[in-house]
């Protein structure tokens, strides 16, 4: 499920989900459709995939981790129907069907349990630009208006005689 930071759905957001944790190996990219959803059917009970957001919607930007990388989601889902269970992990996280709310949570479909994870994006701003030319430029002016003014105050100083 997408949606903004105000709680808008989504739609236009792609994700793919991988085999391998350096996201190399794609099983398959899918777009969020008008509702801000999209699914990923036939996953393997107990197989581990990354899963992660490669294109945001227009005027957003995709989530991403502690090094400015897009954060990438380990996934992995362990059913034991005769025993009646279902756990899912997320980042090495456990969630289980007593998990009903909140951004991971599992549903009950029909006989099939789904799981939903919310993904939020963040409006684009625009940031303001650093490093630019202009600030080199503004500082070595101010060194030389610096000078100029330490110089003329030693000229204007007057002499004077008893």
């Amino acid at each position: 499920i997408k949606i903004n930071e105000h709680d808008k759905i989504l739609p236009g957001a792609e994700f793919t989900i991988y085999e391998d944790e350096d996201c190399t190996k794609a099983i398959e990219t899918l777009t969020t459709n008008e509702t801000g959803v999209l699914v990923f059917e036939k996953l393997e009970d107990r197989k581990t995939y990354y899963f992660k957001e490669t294109k945001a919607p227009a005027g957003y930007r995709i989530p991403v981790d502690k090094n400015g990388d897009a954060h990438v989601y380990e996934l992995r889902a362990e059913a034991t129907p005769a025993e009646g269970t279902f756990n899912f992990y997320v980042d090495g996280v456990k969630y289980t069907v007593a998990n009903i709310d909140g951004s991971i949570h599992l549903e009950d479909g029909n006989g099939t349990t789904i799981i939903a994870i919310t993904v939020i994006n963040y409006t684009s701003g625009k940031l303001p630009e650093t490093g630019s030319n202009w600030t080199i430029k503004l500082i070595g002016a101010a060194i030389i208006f610096g000078i100029f003014g330490y110089v003329f105050s030693k000229n204007r100083k007057c002499k004077t005689t008893i």
